[in-house]
């Protein structure tokens, strides 16, 4: 019990003595400005498809990725999604559509094809 009546004293005065290592970096402020929203996150090389890069993070070596329906900015890659997914008998499909559907156009910027369900009459 006097052990902590001892330590306590002694953990005050190294919070004294070194006030730096409660603050934050300066390198990493961007880190935590990213990460102030919850559907924000850091990543190493380009952000996925359905995110936008927001800034930066750990002093510029990583991009903050942010969705980007959050910002009220749709993507201009993927309005032939849009247009292809209006109609209830199109998908799309990464490499080919299957024997019973044909192809129509693209999905994703091109990644992807938009594929007709071919029905016979």
């Amino acid at each position: 019990m006097r052990f902590l009546y001892f330590s306590f004293p002694l953990v005050v005065l190294l919070f004294q003595i070194c006030p730096g290592y409660t603050q934050i970096p300066p390198a990493f402020e961007d880190t935590v400005s990213c990460r102030v929203n919850r559907e924000s996150f850091c990543k190493l090389g380009p952000c996925p498809p359905t995110f936008q890069e927001n800034g930066t993070c750990f002093g510029g070596v990583m991009k903050c990725c942010s969705k980007s329906f959050l910002s009220g900015t749709q993507l201009p890659a993927f309005e032939d999604t849009i247009q292809c997914r209006a109609d209830p008998g199109k998908f799309c499909k990464l490499l080919f559509c299957p024997p019973p559907s044909v192809e129509t156009g693209t999905c994703f910027g091109g990644a992807m094809k938009c594929c007709l369900k071919f029905s016979a009459p």
